[in-house]
């Protein structure tokens, strides 16, 4: 089987993927903010656990190198 993979439309920058998708503006613009906020609260999980683990190496002097040789 092969899956049609071509791109035929991309949303400018600023757009609303959900009105291209063809729901009504209002849903569009309700749609749009709850992903900007889950996107948002995905990036400062991501934030507040890098600095957990750089904070964790500094206090046990650990170098990027040897944890990756460790692996």
């Amino acid at each position: 089987m092969k899956v049609d993979t071509k791109s035929r439309h991309r949303t400018k920058t600023g757009g609303n993927v959900f009105l291209d998708l063809g729901f009504a503006p209002k849903e569009a613009k309700r749609l749009l903010v709850h992903a900007d906020a889950q996107i948002d609260e995905s990036i400062r999980l991501k934030q507040q656990l890098m600095d957990e683990i750089a904070e964790w190496m500094k206090e046990a002097s650990v170098t990027q190198a040897v944890l990756a040789s460790a692996a």
